[in-house]
């Protein structure tokens, strides 16, 4: 068996899952972490938005009175 003995396979396949499970842990709570930003972003987008029409109503009902008095 290449030279390694049955210890030395139980050791290097207990390091691979051990890595494996880490990596895998790691990548969870990464893609946590960017669906809570990408939600945040999003948010923050609806806001703006919502405030930007808010901004072109409030200037047209300003407009308006002034375009009928001309």
């Amino acid at each position: 068996m290449n030279g390694l003995e049955t210890g030395d396979w139980v050791l290097f396949g207990a390091a691979a899952y051990v890595a494996i499970v880490s990596l895998v842990r790691l990548m969870i709570r990464h893609r946590g972490r960017v669906s809570a930003q990408l939600v945040a972003e999003v948010e923050r987008q609806r806001q703006a938005k919502a405030a930007e029409e808010q901004r072109l109503k409030k200037e047209e009902k300003e407009k308006q009175p002034q375009s009928e008095a001309a």
